[in-house]
């Protein structure tokens, strides 16, 4: 018995000690902050947002056929799902190109790419460690109830959510617009 008490809480303490790796118990801090310029490469999409990684590889292979940088990939996510039917949410997703990519925008475009072009604008921004597949996970459970209270809080308003991937990092952002302009 002593021994199936030991191991369970071995097991225990190695899933609590992953959740936390993973950024479950990363406290969240949003910042305001200007973001971008970026160059943004990808398509357009209808549908379910949990699409979005499946969909975001298929068109970083594409990319990496045409040599591009695919380092650093994003989601535009135009509609909140809470109050949007999953069969109407907008999203851009794809990659952000980088200046050594840039003299390829013609081609890109040639080959049915989106190319979006932001500028700078002042966001909320949180920045949250992207180590296991479940830091996503745990991204969208921790930051958007946060996002929420503040958005809420200073009154501003419900607008599109940028959320940029790299290899350590995911960036969930969205763009400061008050409700009264």
């Amino acid at each position: 018995m002593k021994k199936i008490i030991i191991v369970a809480l071995s097991v225990l303490v190695v899933l609590v000690a992953f959740l936390g790796y993973s950024g479950f118990f990363t406290s969240v801090v949003i910042n305001e902050e200007i973001e971008g310029p970026y160059v943004f490469v990808g398509k357009e999409y209808l549908g379910d947002y949990a699409l979005s990684g499946k969909r975001i590889d298929s068109l970083s292979n594409d990319l990496k056929t045409m040599n591009i940088d695919v380092s650093t990939s994003f989601g535009i996510y135009r509609n909140n799902p809470e109050v949007t039917p999953v069969d109407n949410l907008k999203s851009m997703l794809g990659i952000i190109l980088q200046t050594k990519d840039s003299l390829q925008i013609l081609s890109l475009k040639r080959s049915g790419f989106v190319v979006l072009h932001m500028g700078q604008t002042k966001s909320m921004i949180v920045d949250f460690p992207n180590r296991t597949p479940l830091s996503l996970i745990a991204s969208i459970l921790k930051v958007y109830p946060e996002l929420k209270k503040y958005r809420k809080k200073n009154n501003y308003l419900d607008v599109a959510v940028l959320e940029v991937y790299t290899e350590n990092a995911i960036t969930i952002s969205m763009e400061i617009q008050k409700l009264d302009e």
